[in-house]
């Protein structure tokens, strides 16, 4: 049976998606892309069917701010650019 995953990660401080595919049948292992920054709008909506959304909870003690609203911005930043652009037309 083959199998196709999404998945968001951080790695080296960026975050990152990926997309695999394993079959169990014949035993192939791949990675179709990855990449850091916001993830193509299939593999958005492939985690918020697998998921539902999530919301960014902050608790404390945290060292600094920057880095959590760094991740906010690369996800959401292009995205509510275009909600922004789009309300006020």
């Amino acid at each position: 049976m083959a199998v196709r995953q999404v998945n968001r990660f951080i790695l080296r401080d960026q975050l990152w998606w990926d997309v695999e595919f394993a079959c169990g049948s014949c035993g192939t292992y791949l990675c179709e892309h990855a990449g850091p920054g916001p993830a193509p709008d299939d593999v958005r909506e492939a985690l918020l069917a697998a998921h539902g959304p999530v919301r960014l909870r902050v608790v404390d003690p945290l060292p600094g701010l920057v880095p959590a609203l760094k991740v906010f911005r690369e996800v959401s930043g292009p995205r509510c650019r275009g909600l922004v652009s789009r309300s006020g037309s």
